[in-house]
């Protein structure tokens, strides 16, 4: 299994937010960030600038192609590469996608996740069940996890951002870690030594 989380979503703006998400995942996972974009070449260059570490480009939609025609081209990439997650926007065509991979790949869908976190090394979501009247927690027992994610659920990162994140490795010491375009990452280290 590959250490990386990917995020897949015909819809720029969701696909900045499952950015996020997905950045504070491999944060403390020690991961990195994919990004799966159906689109032209300023879609390719949006994904970068939203903080996908890698991008693997479909291509552009054509004429009567439907987002959905891509399912066997993105089973092929989960088949080849396994990254600990997938989450898909949880639109109308997203939702069809994340089932047909689902169902090729014989992984676990988990639809309309609302948050995601990492307990003892897992990743869990948590989603709304029974028409919101409870908040359930769940664990994919497949190798990768597929989630859909909605507009919402994680605020997108403003362009080219540096992300911050902190592991405990005990109760004396944190683990840092520092991702995002090298020149941002090397501004922001060099501020913090001029401030220790």
């Amino acid at each position: 299994m590959a250490n990386e989380i990917w995020v897949f979503s015909e819809k720029t703006s969701l696909q900045a937010e499952l950015l996020a998400c997905a950045k504070g995942l491999a944060g403390v996972l020690g991961a990195s960030t994919t990004a799966v974009v159906l689109g032209d070449q300023a879609a390719v260059d949006g994904a970068f600038a939203q903080g996908a570490g890698k991008v693997y480009w479909l291509g552009e939609k054509t004429g009567g192609q439907l987002v959905e025609d891509y399912v066997p081209t993105l089973a092929a990439l989960l088949e080849e590469h396994k990254p600990a997650a997938l989450l898909v926007g949880s639109t109308r065509r997203g939702k069809v996608v994340a089932g047909r991979l689902g169902a090729t790949l014989g992984l676990a869908v988990l639809a309309d996740v609302k948050e995601m976190t990492v307990q003892a090394g897992a990743i869990q979501a948590s989603h709304m069940i029974f028409a919101g009247a409870a908040l359930r927690v769940e664990k994919a027992l497949t190798a990768t996890l597929l989630a859909t994610m909605g507009p919402g659920v994680a605020e997108a990162l403003p362009p080219d951002a540096v992300f911050v994140s902190f592991a405990y490795v005990d109760e004396n010491r944190r683990k840092i870690r520092i991702s995002g375009p090298a020149q941002r990452v090397r501004d922001l280290l060099r501020d913090i030594s001029r401030e220790v």
